[in-house]
């Protein structure tokens, strides 16, 4: 029982981890696209 439940904490921080991985390409793909100096956007 206990095994299944980290197994499942363990996918779901993979899980997060990849998002935000992603979710950081993205952002840097979009600043690299526009290059118009705004820098107050995070």
């Amino acid at each position: 029982m206990m095994k299944s439940v980290f197994i499942n904490v363990w996918y779901l921080l993979l899980t997060i981890i990849l998002l935000i991985i992603i979710w950081r390409i993205i952002k840097l793909v979009l600043k690299d696209k526009n290059d118009s100096g705004d820098k107050g956007l995070g």
